[in-house]
């Protein structure tokens, strides 16, 4: 087994960061429109390996919900604000 204090010292991060996780996620997305209404975007994610679903509009955010599931999949902390830095509730 590999000392995670040599890798620390000679890649610089713990042996932690050097571990890959895996997430599955289905993306559904749709383009809502009509006359009274400007084109909207409505995205539902869905984390394959817990079920757990998040409905945004944009990808960015998306992407932040994403990431989130990733990191506490990993055991990582899990950052409360979204892309855009705005405070999320914790996840379920």
């Amino acid at each position: 087994m590999i000392d995670p204090v040599v890798i620390k010292r000679v890649v610089g991060v713990p042996l932690r960061r050097l571990m890959k996780s895996y997430s599955s996620f289905l993306i559904r997305c749709w383009l809502i429109s009509n006359e009274s209404e400007c084109e909207r975007t409505v995205l539902e994610i869905e984390h394959i390996q817990t079920g757990a679903h998040h409905k945004g509009t944009s990808i960015a955010e998306a992407e932040g919900w994403m990431l989130s599931r990733c990191q506490q999949a990993s055991g990582e902390p899990v950052d409360s604000t979204d892309a855009a830095g705005n405070a999320q509730p914790p996840l379920p």
